[in-house]
């Protein structure tokens, strides 16, 4: 221990993914696409004209 610290806590980091396609973020978007969950926007304004009506 050091003096003047009480306790340390060791958080472990999320692991590394080599490859992005494997991971479930990857995959529900790709299905967002598939499904023609998407949207489009010609600018940033038009993309607020949408969102916010």
């Amino acid at each position: 221990m050091l003096v003047g610290v009480a306790s340390v806590k060791v958080q472990k980091s999320t692991p590394k993914v080599d490859d992005i396609t494997k991971t479930s973020h990857y995959k529900k978007a790709m299905d967002d696409v598939k499904n023609g969950r998407v949207y489009h926007a010609n600018s940033v304004d038009d993309m607020f004209d949408q969102i916010l009506g």
